[in-house]
């Protein structure tokens, strides 16, 4: 049996666009990790690695948890 949300798309479909978004998000965190440290500039890198890691770890981005997110 299919459920379906209002716009007929089933919950396993959006499970799947979410999870692709989410992996999507801490991809990029990681890119930008890489390319700051490659470009010498250290500090902005491990932020943007506590970033990756808070969100693969199921950190929400939201404003209330900012200073979590950054690990202060």
């Amino acid at each position: 049996m299919h459920r379906a949300t209002k716009n007929e798309m089933t919950f396993d479909q959006a499970d799947r666009i979410e999870s692709k978004k989410h992996k999507n998000l801490v991809e990029f965190f990681s890119a930008c990790q890489e390319r700051l440290f490659y470009y010498g500039k250290e500090d902005e890198a491990f932020y943007f690695e506590m970033l990756a890691e808070y969100v693969s770890e199921g950190g929400e981005l939201d404003p209330k948890n900012a200073a979590r997110a950054l690990g202060l």
